[in-house]
């Protein structure tokens, strides 16, 4: 075996052992819930122009992450019970759009750090 086709080797079986979570986003039964877990963390990652800045993921891991919530049932997304609070055990729940929009806080307040 050439030295190129090793490294390439190697390579791959390191991108494998990076993947936390590789059955879970293809788990018919869980692939809502990674959905909602990864969009979750990339919010809070990317700050989405402000509004996510203090916002933090306390999740260690999906498996935790699913352990609480379950699978995602239909017609329902990922919602923080206390919308100042953190993405963090206790504080999330699948709720429908309509729960959703019944939860956010009115135009104009002010966030209370």
């Amino acid at each position: 075996m050439s030295i190129k086709i090793q490294r390439k080797k190697e390579r791959l079986s390191l991108r494998k052992l990076k993947i936390k979570n590789p059955c879970a986003k293809h788990d018919p039964v869980k692939a809502g819930a990674w959905k909602s877990y990864y969009n979750a963390k990339q919010r809070c990652r990317s700050g989405h122009g402000g509004y996510y800045d203090n916002i933090e993921f306390k999740y260690n891991s999906f498996e935790q992450f699913f352990k609480e919530l379950g699978p995602r049932p239909e017609g329902k997304t990922l919602d923080r019970i206390n919308n100042l609070g953190h993405y963090e055990p206790g504080n999330v729940r699948w709720s429908t759009h309509e729960e959703q929009c019944n939860n956010r806080r009115k135009r104009g307040t002010a966030l209370i750090q």
